[in-house]
């Protein structure tokens, strides 16, 4: 079966920078660098590759994940792989009538939000 040469590979993460479900930065930061180490190696230059990352819930006073992703040490390459963040403010998150236990953070709508936007 051959893959027409448009498609491409969408990557959707979920996280927030306010340490919910502790040591999140040092866990952010491997999985972030282990997944982008191996697209590098295994991507074809023709196929592109988005990694969507979906702050979900987020709230000042903590980093936004964009500025983290600056600070990460992610191999330069020539392959087609680029980063997408969309920030879901708190406000709206809260104002969700989907939410009966109030659970502090819904990973699956927030995996929608960035699936939507593949």
């Amino acid at each position: 079966l051959a893959i027409p040469p448009q498609m491409h590979l969408s990557v959707v993460l979920t996280f927030r920078l306010d340490n919910y479900g502790d040591n999140l930065v040092d866990r952010a930061t491997r999985c972030l660098e282990v997944l982008h180490r191996q697209l590098v190696r295994h991507v074809s230059p023709s196929r592109p590759v988005e990694i969507i990352i979906v702050e979900w819930g987020w709230a000042d006073p903590y980093d936004s994940v964009a500025d983290f992703l600056e600070t990460l040490d992610l191999q330069k390459t020539k392959k087609p792989i680029t980063f997408r963040v969309f920030r879901v403010p708190k406000e709206l998150t809260m104002r969700a009538s989907i939410n009966p236990r109030k659970q502090k953070y819904l990973e699956f709508n927030a995996k929608n939000v960035g699936i939507r936007r593949a």
